[in-house]
């Protein structure tokens, strides 16, 4: 095994060195069962991570769009929110390089409603 040579971590699919035992990017163990490797020169697919890419700002931004709804469909607020908080969550399992913004939407998300609720029962 040369020192060029890569394998893509078994849990966030980054390239990383073949001799790793943990990722560098999300910490998990790589197991050594089984590893393919590919060589710095050798074409690889980016399609599929791409497509990973765009669609965690896809569902971000439906995300914010049902959070937004809320203020203008107010007899539909607790199901929005709930959406919104759902997606948040999804973002942050799912795409794990962007658990931050996912985990952002349903913060705020349940701190707006907690905050509503109070102001709307006194």
């Amino acid at each position: 095994m040369s020192e060029n040579d890569t394998k893509f971590c078994s849990s966030c699919g980054k390239n990383i060195p073949a001799n790793s035992e943990f990722c560098p990017s999300c910490g998990a163990r790589q197991s050594n069962n089984g590893t393919i490797t590919n060589n710095e020169n050798s074409p690889v697919s980016t399609q599929d991570s791409s497509k990973k890419k765009s669609a965690w700002g896809v569902w971000l931004a439906v995300g914010w769009i049902f959070f937004a709804a809320r203020f203008v469909l107010t007899d539909y607020t607790t199901i929005l929110e709930a959406i919104a908080v759902i997606i948040g969550i999804t973002v942050q399992v799912r795409y794990r390089e962007h658990k931050y913004a996912g985990m952002a939407l349903w913060i705020i998300t349940l701190v707006v409603s907690a905050i509503s609720a109070v102001v709307y029962y006194q």
